[in-house]
């Protein structure tokens, strides 16, 4: 198909906790901004891509930031349950240019803004892929997972939900990791991780070759779930030991200078302070790891139950957005504070806490949801930093914002 244009559903709000700018822009079906670790926008910040489900299939959209008007790219692809996902989480902006690049129907897709903006099969895959893909800073490479595992492993996956380790267990995976050049189509295998779940793909943003990845289920691992491995290496390296089995750690995203990495997790009966119970318990921080040294910093979260869910830095590696596990749905209820979609994150070097800046106030709530979709917000910074793409999960529909910042 050609695309199509259709009217804006732009709206606009101040956030009645914060006072920031609001926009919305979609009001009906089921709309996923692409994932934490993707990339959303075009290089100018001007238009941004995601993914609606209008009840009779998946399109590719893309929106205008400043009128709201809506570009059908690609569409209708067939509905997918939540164990079969793959064009919202392989949607990608390629940077540099004005296009987008997904998987659908076992190819690898790249469609233009301009041109028409009929989508063009860049390669046939050689497999099943799936979880987060990422796109290279260059615009050149599309990385991602090919999984290797008897039909029935993906039957159990689906009646199981996302619990794979002991799936991964009887049957086993093997991840075939590639990259596809959005020049040409070559496809190039870059290794295979044997026993293991490949997902949330980062690639580093000056160094193409070198790729932080995870495992979705830390058991055939030893050290953990975090891994950076470079093409032409022999083997991966965990990014933190974990083999405590109490500290979990997850969610990781290069700094735009390539040497730090933002992630999350939480210790489990590690502290030396307080009571019993209080050392017993969950703590939650935010951390940051220089790469060259293999040296994490991790900064504590001093209320038990606020848990920073996905923390992306911004382009210029000055700030830290984190959403919250489900959505912030029902965290008011939890620990008396107000219902939290977004904050800004600061580091505190000297003691080591780390404190949040309230930036959107708006939550996903608790209720069903229509199709396989998770409640967590998901942000996105925009190329110039001035704006945060996230999604909100309300009365069993998802829909798409954007807050504005300072400067």
């Amino acid at each position: 198909m050609r695309f199509t244009t259709h009217p804006s559903e732009k709206t606009t709000l101040r956030d009645p906790a914060t006072g920031r700018t609001i926009h919305g822009f979609t009001d009906r079906g089921c709309n996923c901004s692409p994932y934490f670790n993707s990339h959303a926008w075009t290089p100018d910040s001007e238009w941004f891509f995601f993914v609606r489900d209008d009840g009779g299939g998946e399109w590719l959209m893309a929106c205008e930031y400043a009128t709201g008007t809506l570009r059908k790219l690609a569409g209708p692809y067939p509905l997918e349950t939540e164990g079969d996902r793959i064009l919202w989480p392989t949607l990608n902006a390629i940077p540099g240019t004005r296009a987008a690049t997904f998987v659908q129907g076992g190819a690898l897709w790249r469609v233009d803004l301009e041109g028409g903006g009929r989508a063009e099969r860049v390669a046939r895959l050689p497999g099943r892929t799936g979880g987060d893909t990422d796109v290279s800073g260059d615009g050149r490479w599309h990385v991602m997972p090919i999984y290797r595992a008897p039909e029935e492993a993906w039957k159990e996956l689906a009646r199981t939900g996302w619990a794979v380790d002991p799936v991964i267990a009887r049957f086993g995976f093997t991840s075939e990791m590639i990259r596809v050049d959005l020049n040409n189509g070559r496809i190039e295998t870059l290794w295979n991780e044997t026993n293991a779940m490949v997902d949330h793909i980062s690639i580093n943003p000056k160094d193409p070759d070198l790729i932080l990845f995870c495992h979705e289920g830390a058991k055939p691992y030893q050290h953990g779930r975090m891994f950076l491995r470079r093409a032409g290496e022999t083997s991966a390296r965990p990014v933190r030991d974990q083999r405590s089995g109490r500290v979990w750690v997850t969610h990781e995203r290069w700094f735009p200078d390539g040497e730090r990495i933002s992630y999350h997790g939480e210790y489990r009966g590690l502290l030396l302070w307080g009571d019993e119970a209080s050392r017993q318990q969950r703590h939650f921080f935010v951390g940051v790891l220089d790469v060259a040294r293999d040296l994490p910093r991790e900064y504590l979260v001093r209320d038990p139950v606020r848990q920073p869910w996905h923390c992306p830095p911004s382009p210029d590696g000055r700030r830290i957005v984190s959403d919250y596990r489900n959505g912030g749905a029902g965290l008011a209820a939890q620990s008396g504070l107000r219902e939290g979609g977004l904050d800004l994150v600061n580091l505190d070097d000297a003691s080591g806490w780390c404190s949040f800046e309230p930036l959107v106030s708006l939550h996903s709530d608790p209720d069903p949801l229509t199709i396989g979709q998770w409640r967590e917000t998901d942000p996105i910074w925009s190329p110039d930093g001035r704006k945060i793409l996230f999604r909100i999960a309300r009365k069993g529909a998802v829909h798409v914002f954007a807050v504005e910042l300072d400067g």
